[in-house]
This record gives structure tokens, sequence and C-alpha cells, in this order.
């Protein structure tokens, strides 16, 4: 791959990551701070947040190689 095509994915990952993470630590704080009732479950969007910082995180490491010097 080129450099400039590998950085870009990489960069793209990262915000994936980001995303990912601000969706799923997110409404927790605005559930408390908004005054939301207690029968409001954000439990599916962080789920979902959570999931895509994991994906993001994995296809990262693969895509970067950073397990080739692991020997098992």
């Amino acid at each position: 791959m080129e450099p400039k095509v590998h950085s870009f994915l990489d960069v793209l990952l990262i915000l994936g990551m980001g995303i990912g993470f601000f969706i799923a630590l997110l409404p927790h704080a605005a559930h408390i701070a908004g005054g939301y009732p207690p029968e409001h479950s954000y439990s599916g969007q962080s789920t979902v947040g959570l999931a895509l910082a994991i994906i993001s995180l994995i296809v990262l490491i693969c895509h970067n190689g950073a397990l080739r010097g692991i020997k098992r």
C-alpha cells in the first residue's frame, strides 16, 4: 500500500475508535446531568459504541501488523 492510503486508513480507524468510545460513554454522563427518568436505558447505545471501538481497534492492530513480532 502507498503510505498516504496507509496513514489515511489509520486515521479513519482511530476516529472510529474515538466515536465508539464517545457513543459508549457519553450517554451515562448525559443521563445523570439531564435528569432523565431511571426507566430510560442507554445499554443499547453503550453496546454499539463499545462494539465499534473494539472492532476498530482489532482492524487497526491487524492492518499495522502489530502481532507479527509475537512468537507463539
